[in-house]
């Protein structure tokens, strides 16, 4: 019983223990001879061997699975870099086609731009040749014109009994009668003179125009009828000239303006300067306007213009961009504006405002418009609805316009805020043009600068010879008795004592209503985020009547073949008859001031430069209304 028991206990263990455990108990507590404990023990043996058979297997298919999983693991790493690859292909390709765009729109960039170089040039070239041929006309006419005076002369220096013979002696030719014309030798029929004879006391009566005479030294004087002035001009022999436009009152001779033109060959400029200060510098590639005070505005060949306080920082600058224009990448012109001269004030911006210029084709000639900036609908409310109580002009009005100019039918008060806007328009013009000095000015330009000096000590010289001249000189004497005769009022110029100033004008009333007409249109323009453009104004039938505001001192050429110049504040208006859609229009100064071309003068403006002038017109527009609607709400809120 106790073997049986300790066979029992072995057992149990036996199945709780290890093989190991299991010969150790046989061995320990089987005797020999004992089959039942050593049939027990084998069993148990055969058990454990099969257990561990069994967890060989398991650790056999834990290390299989272990290795399909890693090969999954590989498969899946081998997948990842073959995507990486794949997406580091499409990223190369992706910018490959991302270079070769930008590569492309750098190409359209630079072919663009030399287009609009190629077709500035051209314009710049055609301008020239109807300058030279204008020029040319002019040289023309004054030579058939000394002709026409030499034979004049001619005929009235010949006896008594000459002129008898010549009047009786049979010929194939007509006597001259009234109405008759001369001819002169060696000129077709196509080329007669226009003038009308009266034969009566055997003198003759011409037509005006312009006439020359020689004063000696290089020095001629032309009277111009048209105008009521004597230009005189002194050529030196290192190429400078004076010029000197004169009228006069009385026995009295007075500057209209005066300038001297001075040629640097080593940097290929040319450079005029005005008796008040005023200069204008042509280069190859540049034309610069500098005042007295130390402004200055450059105007590159590309069209790109910069301007520059008196203190050298700046007023503006352009540079060109890509930007989208209605959904379109287009090239434009951005003009960086730091500061802005309103009401004789100047306004410095602590953000530069950025006005864009996009370009707009005009039969073949790109000029650039200012888009303008929309305001919200409840902006322009207050400029249809109108004043609540009138505005008067009294000194108090700090936003009446300034006294500038002479309105034909003078103002009291404002009730519509577009004739006010209109009447700001006119004249601030004359007052923040850059540039323009103070029609109230009386100051003579700065003794510092010795190239104005000079020029008033040689234009003292050239008047004191045109007054010497006068009494022994009787081509000279006839035309200033001539031009007398032609002057209808006292000349609103300066005399050669100081300089020549800016004076008040007149703005004839039809003048002045056409601009509040264009005020108004221009706002509706402006609220439909449409710029303002010479192409629109020739396709909807306002470019004969519309009236061009001048903002920038620019060098004109008359028809006449002579250059005069324009600043902030003029007026012009299409030639009655000339074609709106020339690249140079033939404009008709409508009012100008004293130093500028004469009203009524024919000159030569660009599309691009008439463009410019609309796009001015607009932005001062636009600024004016800014100062303006603040007041229109606050009175509605008085009411």
């Amino acid at each position: 019983m106790n073997f049986a028991k300790n066979v029992v206990i072995a057992v149990t263990f036996v199945t709780a223990a290890s093989t190991a455990s299991v010969e150790v108990c046989a061995q320990t507590y089987c005797r020999p001879g004992d089959t039942v404990c050593q049939h027990q023990l084998q069993i148990q043996q055969q058990q454990a061997q099969e257990a561990a058979r069994q967890r060989q297997l398991q650790m056999l298919q834990q290390q299989a699975q272990q290795a399909a999983r890693q090969r999954q693991l590989q498969m899946q790493q081998l997948q990842m870099q073959q995507q990486q690859a794949q997406e580091a292909a499409r990223q190369r390709q992706l910018q490959q086609q991302q270079q070769q765009a930008q590569l492309a729109e750098r190409q359209r960039q630079l072919q663009q731009q030399q287009q609009q170089q190629a077709q500035l040039a051209e314009r710049q070239r055609q301008l020239q040749i109807q300058q030279q041929q204008a020029q040319q006309a002019a040289r023309q006419r004054q030579l058939q014109q000394q002709q026409l005076q030499a034979q004049q002369a001619t005929r009235q220096h010949q006896p008594q009994h000459e002129q008898g013979a010549q009047t009786s002696a049979p010929g194939p030719s007509p006597p001259q009668t009234a109405g008759s014309s001369s001819v002169l030798p060696g000129k077709a029929a196509s080329q007669h003179l226009d003038q009308s004879r009266v034969a009566s006391a055997g003198e003759s009566h011409v037509a005006p125009r312009a006439t020359s005479a020689s004063l000696g030294g290089g020095v001629t004087a032309v009277g111009r009828p048209r105008s009521s002035q004597l230009t005189v001009t002194q050529a030196k022999p290192d190429g400078s000239k004076i010029v000197m436009n004169l009228r006069f009152a009385g026995n009295k001779a007075q500057i209209v303006n005066a300038y001297a033109t001075q040629k640097d060959v080593a940097h290929g400029t040319v450079t005029r300067t005005y008796l008040d200060g005023h200069k204008l510098i042509k280069g190859k590639a540049f034309t610069q306007f500098k005042a007295p005070g130390g402004y200055s505005l450059t105007t590159h060949a590309d069209g790109l213009r910069e301007a520059y306080r008196p203190d050298g920082r700046p007023l503006y600058r352009e540079q060109w961009q890509t930007q989208t224009v209605h959904g379109v990448e287009t090239r434009v012109i951005a003009r960086t504006v730091y500061s802005e001269t309103m009401s004789k004030q100047t306004v410095i911006y602590r953000t530069p405002i950025v006005r864009t210029y996009a370009p707009e084709t005009y039969f073949g000639v790109p000029v650039f418009a200012y888009q303008p900036v929309v305001f919200a609908p409840a902006f322009y409310e207050p400029f249809r609805v109108g004043f609540a109580q009138p505005l008067s002009v009294t000194a108090a009005c700090l936003i009446c316009p300034a006294p500038v100019v002479a309105f034909a039918r003078p103002v009291q008060q404002y009730s519509d805020p577009v004739a006010l806007v209109g009447d700001l328009q006119i004249t601030s013009a004359v007052t923040d043009g850059a540039g323009n000095p103070q029609v109230a000015d009386k100051s003579p330009p700065p003794a510092s600068d010795p190239e104005v000096a000079q020029v008033v000590q040689q234009v003292a010289a050239l008047l004191q010879q045109v007054d010497s001249a006068k009494a022994d000189n009787p081509d000279l004497r006839s035309q200033i008795d001539s031009l007398q005769g032609q002057q209808t009022g006292e000349p609103t110029a300066r005399s050669a004592d100081a300089s020549v100033a800016y004076v008040a004008y007149t703005i004839p009333e039809g003048v002045r209503q056409q601009i509040h007409r264009q005020v108004r249109d221009n706002i509706e323009l402006h609220e439909s985020n449409q710029p303002l453009t010479w192409p629109y104004l020739v396709s909807s039938g306002k470019a004969q009547d519309y009236v061009f505001q001048v903002s920038e001192m620019t060098s004109a050429v008359d028809t006449d073949g002579e250059e005069c110049s324009l600043s902030g504040g003029d007026l012009l208006r299409l030639d009655t008859g000339a074609a709106p859609d020339e690249s140079a229009l033939r404009m008709r100064v409508v009012t100008s001031k004293a130093t500028s071309c004469d009203s009524g003068t024919v000159v030569n403006i660009s599309v691009a430069d008439a463009q410019g002038m609309l796009n001015d017109f607009n932005a001062r527009q636009e600024t004016i209304m800014k100062k303006v609607q603040p007041e229109l709400e606050g009175s509605a809120t008085n009411a």
